[in-house]
């Protein structure tokens, strides 16, 4: 069988939509981006660059649409959402319209929430979740550079409703574009695990402002990541949500012996995202962690004090 050219559908086309949509269209799959705002015609007249740890690539031949309405409806087999998780809901329910019976929508985003809002538009047997643990950055209106590489992107359905043998069709052409990706069965368990990561060191690094490194060097920010990770445990045994870990202790060991190292001098996202007076994931990441276990009744304080300190962070931010 010769190798599957797919028709994809990038939404939002920040620093990880323009690595996606930039080495698929490398690679010969048809690409459409889908990103409202001025950020388009920048593309429009010098179109994408890649650099960085999977190379250097640079493609200019795209559909461009400025509007959901602009979509073609019934065209696109794969569509990547890569918002902001807080866009999620709003993006999907304008999408789905568009979106044929047999194509699949894919999450590739940071936190919980994600695959939900997509499962609830278009179907369980039509929702992906991703987990994506590659960093990559904005380095010119138009040009994104892969800075961090921890592990391949993970692919999957949290009921298995997609049959596998699909996901493992994408999976593929991901990876030979030149994105490791793989097809996975406990597509949940990876998106927890890096629910756990993120929400440990993303309002942390953010509010100290240093890169993930630094906070080993501190007892008292140890401590705070040890009391993230151990609520996160307690909602997620509450909510019956399975791990890759049985004990906190197990993955606090991880995260401060190969985790954290690994990545020692790369600053959090949000920290950028509140240097710049934008909004952040912390609804998605943190604020989650919250609110599932206020369903349970159980008190997250760690959780929700550093919830509540990116809030204030935020507005104080906007206010400058």
């Amino acid at each position: 069988m010769g190798r599957i050219v797919l028709k994809v559908l990038v939404v939002g086309v920040g620093a990880l939509g323009s690595v996606f949509g930039c080495l698929l269209r490398d690679k010969g799959h048809e690409v459409g981006l889908l990103q409202p705002g001025p950020r388009l015609e920048d593309i429009r007249k010098s179109g994408i660059t890649v650099s960085g740890l999977f190379g250097d690539h640079s493609r200019g031949d795209f559909a461009l649409y400025s509007s959901y309405n602009d979509v073609p409806a019934n065209y696109y087999d794969l569509v990547l959402i890569s918002v902001k998780s807080f866009h999620t809901e709003a993006a999907v329910k304008q999408i789905a319209p568009k979106v044929g019976e047999r194509a699949l929508v894919v999450s590739l985003q940071n936190g919980l929430g994600n695959y939900e809002a997509i499962r609830d538009e278009v179907g369980e047997s039509r929702a992906l979740a991703g987990r994506v643990i590659f960093g990559a950055q904005m380095v010119d209106k138009a040009h994104a550079k892969v800075t961090v590489y921890a592990e391949p992107v993970m692919i999957g359905n949290p009921v298995n409703a997609v049959d596998m043998t699909r996901i493992t069709e994408i999976a593929e052409a991901f990876s030979e574009a030149g994105i490791p990706t793989q097809a996975t069965g406990e597509i949940n368990k990876f998106i927890w695990s890096k629910v756990l990561y993120n929400c440990s060191l993303n309002p942390l690094s953010a509010i100290l402002n240093v890169p993930y490194g630094r906070l080993l060097e501190s007892d008292g920010t140890r401590n705070l990541m040890r009391q993230i990770v151990e609520e996160i445990f307690a909602v997620a045994k509450a909510q019956g949500v399975e791990l890759f870990w049985s004990e906190p202790v197990d993955y606090i060991d991880l995260l401060f012996n190969r985790l954290i190292p690994d990545t020692a001098a790369h600053y959090a996202s949000m920290a950028q995202d509140l240097q710049a007076g934008r909004r952040t994931e912390i609804e998605a990441l943190n604020g989650a962690i919250v609110r599932l276990g206020e369903e349970k009744g159980l008190a997250c304080s760690t959780n929700a004090a550093l919830s509540d300190l990116i809030r204030a962070a935020e507005k104080i931010a906007a206010d400058i």
